[in-house]
């Protein structure tokens, strides 16, 4: 019915606008449809109609594998409902109370490569011979000393590349937030022997392309792959692919002294909540301001 209609179609369109990626959208969308299929089932005629108890009664009749699918399915319902809540489509301010279950955020380590590691990958650049070789190593050197994300390197363009300043200005595309960088000359260097001499001779608008017909855009897995490549031993520790880079590369400008709003502006961050974790890994600076057992009252005698 129309009255449904329009707040759910007005909901996915608040989310498109909000910069959720297609995935997560499609998410939202299965536990939404499965809550109006519900509603529409008790003979509701408006969102207005809905109460308390019968969302309690709607997450209750669902089947979950794990506690973390019945968590999730909570928190799309919830979101959902603050939508319905915020765009007056229903009366009562509190129903999205109800949905208050949910599990503790994970939190992953921050993992961030060797000097060996990095060592490795540019001994990997020097013996490159062949046309994946030589865009593997670009594609990784672009997330080292560039920290962009894999989006942003399979969506790199040529036009973004600005040889003659020496930068590389893009769009974000996960933020949509634009930042202008420095093009380093080793990755200068690594791009443009890729273009030269193992690109295909195509007319396409990205740096990075398929290496077999029909040639177009690379997707996010390849960066994956490519570290995997030259760092194999990080395929079988399950970490976190290709992101290492970024954290190894906000890592590095740590420990240079640079400070924490140099991390943010070269990472194209709003503020420093996501980036106040990369502290962690300053390990120079952190023994410079630890404290001494005994001032902390803390005596090393007895057992433990």
């Amino acid at each position: 019915p129309e009255w449904c209609k329009s707040a759910v179609n007005g909901y996915f369109s608040w989310l498109i606008r909000s910069f959720h990626e297609h995935n997560t959208v499609r998410s939202y969308k299965y536990s939404v449809f499965k809550l109006c299929d519900y509603i529409l089932a008790k003979g509701i005629n408006s969102f207005d109609e809905l109460t308390i108890n019968m969302l309690k009664e709607f997450l209750r009749l669902g089947t979950y594998a794990t506690f973390r699918g019945y968590s999730t399915k909570v928190a799309n319902i919830r979101r959902f409902i603050v939508f319905l809540e915020d765009n007056n489509f229903v009366t009562l301010k509190n129903l999205h109370l109800a949905l208050n279950a949910g599990i503790a955020k994970e939190v992953k380590i921050v993992d961030i490569l060797s000097d060996i590691e990095i060592e490795a990958i540019y001994k990997y650049k020097e013996i490159s011979k062949t046309p994946l070789e030589f865009r593997n190593s670009a594609m990784v050197l672009t997330g080292l000393r560039m920290g962009l994300r894999s989006s942003d390197v399979i969506n790199l363009k040529l036009t973004d590349i600005h040889w003659k300043e020496n930068i590389i200005s893009l769009v974000q595309t996960k933020t949509r937030t634009a930042i202008t960088l420095p093009l380093l000359a080793d990755v200068g260097n690594a791009i443009y022997a890729y273009i030269k001499y193992a690109r295909p001779k195509v007319y396409n608008e990205f740096v990075f392309l398929k290496h077999k017909a029909p040639y177009g855009k690379l997707s996010n897995k390849i960066c994956n792959n490519a570290l995997y490549t030259i760092l194999p031993e990080r395929r079988s520790l399950n970490r976190i692919g290709f992101h290492s880079l970024r954290r190894t590369f906000a890592t590095s400008i740590l420990r240079r002294n640079a400070g924490i709003e140099a991390v943010i502006d070269s990472l194209g961050h709003q503020d420093n909540t996501t980036v106040i974790k990369y502290l962690s890994f300053d390990e120079e600076r952190m023994t410079r301001c630890s404290l001494s057992l005994s001032e902390c009252n803390i005596s090393l005698g007895g057992d433990l």
